[in-house]
């Protein structure tokens, strides 16, 4: 059983608002793809819960377009104010997850690491018997 993915990405973006981008960090382009693109890509995710800041709603159609190029089958887009942090950001996710009825393991994951070749199917399998990984 794959893990429902949560993408955290409610974070202010900082060192990139203040070294002048005004495009979020994860929908800078790498190589003709945005950087969501690669981490959606990456995780192969069956079911996938964005939890994104309220400043990147100028951006959902783009957020929504990355991740229907990535093929998740069933996608899910929050827009939250600021939290202090990702594990309260992952916290939201996670009610929200509930609340859409999404059950059994869940798998948080930042927005800027690109990951390759996770085997999520296994990694949902260790979730099952294990309490984390």
């Amino acid at each position: 059983m794959k893990p429902v993915v949560i993408l955290c990405m409610a974070g202010l973006y900082r060192r990139f608002r203040e070294a002048g981008y005004t495009t979020p960090k994860h929908l800078l382009d790498v190589g003709g793809r945005t950087v969501l693109q690669l981490v959606v890509e990456g995780l192969a995710p069956n079911r996938l819960l964005l939890i994104a800041n309220e400043r990147d709603r100028p951006h959902e159609a783009s957020i929504l377009e990355a991740v229907a190029a990535a093929g998740v089958a069933e996608v899910g887009l929050r827009f939250v104010t600021d939290t202090s942090g990702q594990a309260e950001t992952a916290a939201i996710g996670a009610q929200e997850a509930l609340g859409r009825g999404w059950t059994g393991p869940i798998l948080f994951h930042n927005i800027d690491t690109i990951v390759r070749g996770r085997d999520l199917h296994a990694i949902g399998e260790l979730l099952a018997k294990h309490a984390g990984f």
